[in-house]
């Protein structure tokens, strides 16, 4: 999921980990990998999407467990990297 220097797209980024989590059913650990200059909103709203997703069915909405247990580092910045 490409970044985007206005805005961020949480959607594909939980579809993306539905995909993960139907591989790896059992798994609840994610680990976040944060660069120089990530907004602490920013963490916060990613943490928030990492841990549970809203799905609707049948006119109700249904929380789904994806990686609750998240864990944070410092990545290291890309080289040429100038978002």
């Amino acid at each position: 999921i490409e970044r985007s220097k206005t805005e961020n797209d949480y959607f594909l980024l939980q579809q993306y980990l539905m995909q993960i989590k139907e591989k790896y059913p059992e798994e609840k650990d994610i680990m976040l990998m944060l660069e120089p200059g990530i907004t602490y909103d920013t963490i916060i709203a990613v943490m928030d999407r990492v841990k549970t997703v809203d799905q609707v069915i049948v006119n109700e909405v249904v929380k789904y467990e994806l990686f609750p247990d998240v864990s944070i580092s410092d990545a290291l910045p890309i080289q040429g990297d100038d978002l």
